[in-house]
């Protein structure tokens, strides 16, 4: 709400050099013509003003404003007690306005002014001013999750390396948070290679998972600027208390219990050491000439998926993505997800009714690729398909909601977020059967 108190100051001021000589109106005469002109914009209030006025006294700012500019094209000391009386109103507008509270989960906007000089990430100034207010909107039903990351031995890479290709290992890492964050939550930069996530309404093990899905994520991105891969570390806390106080330290003090049990790895404040997340996969073995021997996998491959398929997959990314490395990795996660899809059999023995069938049908009449939205409360919004039930009735949203969440099992959907679900190229084929 900055811009509503410097329009509140700009009207104090305005009030207070109203002139009491008549004959030296100038400042006033300014003054008032420059409080219009910051206000409107042809003849409406500013989009900034608009939202943060109640409807109720939007026509009282613009007539105030109206008396205000036409008085500053022709003072007339007159007109002064009108112009007075005007100048109030607008400061007792702009006063209630500006006491308004916060609309909730404003925060997460990440407006361009917030960026930080190197990184796609909010500044660590806008991560203080943003936790407190992600905190204040904490509950049982929607916990925040703060999640805390530290590249790790970055120092060294600095020292061998330089710090040009240091910086673009930061660039690669903070663009992998920003694109695992998308729709969940905002990720800043908090320090030299310190990030973090905010993710509200994420539970604890949405949380780990989430934080995985990263340190996976980096650990298998080849960065051409080093020639190698790093690795990442991070420390997750969870709270339900709005006045909590301690998730920061939380966060941190997890972080630091994930760097000294060895890095690349992602630690849960408050959870036992069996519950941190396990580091990837081991590397299988083969049969060497003295014996098994750990098989010489290319960095960055999926323990299940062939090193052949893998290079071919890299290799067509590569070409098709030269110079964004964060499609590249879009491209080659989907490519994985494809080739899984295609060689792990559909689950048997599980059938699906009236409602997950009339969704797979929706999904095939909407194309190849069907995103299913259903908001918090579990209601189906309209896609622009009559097949698509959107209702407030409880019971209906919560057989839908099933439906879906047995096409997940069926693998014939995949969870995306905690709103948006895709229909998976098996699931499109069960459709289409269906729609024949």
């Amino acid at each position: 709400m900055s811009e509503v108190q410097d329009l509140l100051l700009l009207a104090v001021a305005l009030q207070t050099t109203i002139p009491t000589d008549p004959a030296n109106p100038e400042a006033w005469v300014n003054l008032a013509g420059d409080f219009y002109h910051e206000c409107m914009d042809g003849g409406e209030i500013r989009p900034t003003f608009f939202a943060a006025i109640p409807m109720r006294n939007r026509g009282e700012f613009r007539r105030a404003a109206e008396t205000l500019d036409a008085f500053s094209h022709g003072y007339q000391a007159s007109d002064e007690p009108t112009a007075r009386a005007a100048i109030k109103r607008v400061i007792d507008i702009l006063k209630s306005a500006d006491a308004r509270p916060a609309e909730r989960g404003a925060w997460r906007r990440f407006p361009p002014e917030q960026r930080d000089d190197l990184l796609p990430l909010a500044r660590k100034k806008i991560f203080e001013e943003d936790l407190p207010r992600a905190i204040s909107e904490a509950s049982r039903d929607e916990p925040l999750a703060l999640i805390a990351t530290d590249i790790d031995h970055f120092k060294a890479v600095n020292d061998k390396h330089g710090h040009l290709p240091g910086d673009e290992v930061l660039k690669s890492i903070g663009a992998i948070h920003e694109l695992v964050c998308r729709g969940r939550g905002k990720a800043y930069r908090v320090g030299g290679e310190e990030l973090a996530i905010l993710a509200p309404n994420t539970t604890p093990e949405e949380a780990l998972a989430l934080s995985e899905r990263l340190r996976g994520l980096v650990a298998g991105l080849v960065i051409p600027a080093i020639g190698g891969s790093v690795t990442l570390s991070a420390g997750v806390a969870v709270t339900t208390d709005p006045r909590s106080s301690t998730i920061h330290t939380d966060a941190d003090g997890a972080l630091y219990k994930a760097k000294q049990s060895g890095r690349n790895r992602v630690i849960l404040h408050g959870a036992s050491s069996a519950s941190a997340m396990a580091i990837a996969a081991p590397v299988p073995l083969v049969q060497g000439d003295g014996g098994p021997v750990l098989e010489a996998r290319p960095q960055g491959c999926p323990a299940d998926i062939p090193m052949d398929v893998f290079l071919g997959i890299r290799k067509k990314c590569e070409a098709d993505w030269p110079d964004d490395f964060r499609m590249r990795l879009h491209c080659e996660t989907t490519q994985f997800d494809a080739y899984r899809r295609l060689h792990e059999p559909t689950p048997v023995g599980e059938t699906f009714g009236p409602e997950a069938t009339a969704l797979l049908r929706a999904a095939a009449e909407n194309g190849e690729i069907a995103l299913l939205e259903t908001d918090q409360v579990g209601k189906w919004l309209n896609a622009g398909r009559e097949d698509f039930v959107d209702s407030s009735d409880p019971a209906v949203a919560a057989r839908y909601l099933d439906a879906l969440e047995l096409l997940v099992k069926l693998g014939l959907a995949r969870r995306e977020s905690s709103t948006l679900f895709m229909l998976t190229g098996m699931g499109f084929e069960k459709a289409r059967a269906l729609k024949g």
